[in-house]
C-alpha cells in the first residue's frame, strides 16, 4: 500500500498546511486617485470594442444579438467607472 499524503509528511518532518503562504508578500501599494481614474479610462478606451463592432460581431463573437451585447457592454462600463470611484469623494474645486 503505497505511503498516504499525511504519513509523507510525518516521515520527513515536513508540515504543509493549505493556509500557510509559502511565498513573502509585501503589502500591496495604495494607488492615487489619479492613477486609479486613469487606469480606468484608459481600459474603457483601450480594451472595449466600439459600438459598430459590437453590433456587427455580437451574434458570432459572444453569441449574443448586437443590441444585447451593446447593453452589456454599457454596463461593464458603468461597472468600471463605478470601481475608479469607489469610496471616493468629489474634489474641492
Amino acid at each position: 500500500m503505497a505511503a498516504g499524503f499525511a504519513d509523507r509528511s510525518r516521515q520527513t518532518g515536513l508540515v504543509v498546511s493549505a493556509m500557510t503562504n509559502p511565498i513573502p508578500t509585501e503589502k500591496p501599494v495604495k494607488q492615487s486617485n489619479e492613477q486609479r481614474y486613469y487606469d480606468a479610462l484608459k481600459r474603457i478606451a483601450k480594451h472595449y470594442d466600439t459600438a459598430e463592432n459590437l453590433l456587427r460581431d455580437g451574434e458570432t463573437g459572444y453569441g449574443l444579438s448586437g443590441e444585447e451585447t451593446l447593453q452589456y457592454a454599457y454596463e461593464n462600463i458603468q461597472g468600471e467607472a463605478a470601481c475608479a470611484i469607489r469610496g471616493k469623494r468629489r474634489p474641492k474645486v
